[in-house]
């Protein structure tokens, strides 16, 4: 008896990155024209990674974590899921003050890119729950010797994800 499987959750975190992937840059550069301020720079983000446990190379870097998934019991022939996703973003600066300004503005492109959105194939839509801001970590530029901050800005997500399956 062959199976079509719901993708679950590996399938909503693939769309979600795509889906990042495409649309954030974009974001970014629409935020960055909206500022008066152009002293705070926003690179570009081309670093996605799908764990936490990662020490990435080059800043700004994107991490989606996945918390939970719950399942909605009231469909037949179809996995309707609720998936807690995390997104954090980050980045450093060599001025904490520009840096904070920074996550500010990371924040909001990204909550412009995920808020209200249909990922992958319109199976699943992306609210946002809120945006937490983590603490300014101080580190050393190795090449420089000068100290660096870095910090985060974490989207706490919930992602509506429906797909249909069954037993052929």
């Amino acid at each position: 008896m062959a199976v079509a499987l719901p993708r679950m959750v590996e399938g909503a975190v693939s769309d979600l990155v795509a889906h990042l992937r495409a649309q954030l840059n974009g974001y970014i550069g629409v935020v960055y024209d909206d500022e008066s301020d152009k002293t705070v720079n926003l690179p570009p983000v081309d670093r996605y990674y799908i764990a936490e446990g990662i020490e990435p190379l080059q800043l700004p870097a994107v991490f989606v974590v996945t918390d939970r998934s719950e399942h909605r019991l009231l469909v037949q022939n179809a996995a309707a899921q609720v998936h807690t996703v995390f997104v954090a973003l980050v980045a450093e600066d060599l001025e904490v003050q520009r840096l904070q300004q920074k996550m500010w503005r990371y924040g909001r492109a990204l909550w412009l890119a995920l808020h209200d959105r249909s990922i992958g194939d319109g199976d699943a839509i992306v609210l946002v729950r809120g945006l937490d801001y983590g603490p300014t970590l101080r580190t050393v530029v190795q090449q420089a010797g000068q100290r660096a901050f870095r910090k985060d800005v974490v989207v706490r997500c919930e992602v509506q994800h429906y797909e249909a399956f069954a037993l052929i």
